[in-house]
């Protein structure tokens, strides 16, 4: 019984950890498009 609690445990942090890695991916490569199309941007209108 003990065991499955801590199976049960480390898979819950297992799902944490990658929906957080996930989404800080997401983010990551938002911000990066962003900053590419802001640069387009002022290149054009130079």
């Amino acid at each position: 019984m003990k065991r499955l609690k801590k199976l049960k445990w480390v898979t819950t942090m297992t799902i944490i950890w990658l929906i957080l890695s996930a989404l800080s991916i997401a983010i990551i490569r938002s911000t990066s498009q962003q900053r590419k199309e802001q640069h387009a941007r002022h290149e054009q209108q130079g």
